[in-house]
């Protein structure tokens, strides 16, 4: 599976530019991206009903997915370090684990004791439900629609 293509939607500074000790401040990077995937490759063979949805002039299946980054505004301060968090249900929950928050899940993930960020870390999220309810705070996945009608 690849990432054909992605769009950012917001970019803005994280905790209201708060500098987070050596690493200082970090910004959050919200979008979708696109997948391409090939139903006839071995690796995709598994997924059901890959082979019945509609593909693009290069034989890939398209669909997409919400992305949240949060890293630092300064990649050279930054510890080069990534979490990558596909969240349960939509929500976002290792930053505010991580950190020690305690907040809810939310679009923004409270800072908290700033553990993760402190370290140079970047977050990255991926929404990878389909049945997930579409709003600012919970992330998904759109996925392709397989053709049952028995017609090509």
């Amino acid at each position: 599976m690849a990432v054909i293509d992605f769009r950012i939607d917001k970019r803005f500074s994280y905790a209201n530019g708060y500098e987070f000790g050596n690493v200082g401040a970090y910004e959050q990077i919200d979008g979708t991206l696109t997948f391409g995937v090939i139903p006839s490759l071995d690796a995709n063979k598994s997924i059901v009903d890959l082979d019945l949805a509609p593909t693009d002039r290069d034989g890939k299946v398209i669909f997409t997915s919400d992305f949240s980054i949060i890293k630092p505004v300064d990649p050279n301060r930054g510890s080069q370090g990534l979490i990558v968090e596909l969240p349960n249900r939509g929500r976002r929950r290792v930053v505010d684990t991580m950190n020690r928050s305690g907040a809810e899940a939310s679009g923004s993930p409270d800072p908290g004791d700033g553990f993760l960020f402190e370290r140079g870390l970047t977050v990255a999220s991926i929404g990878w439900q389909w049945d997930v309810y579409q709003s600012d705070v919970l992330m998904g996945l759109n996925p392709p629609s397989a053709d049952l009608s028995g017609e090509s």
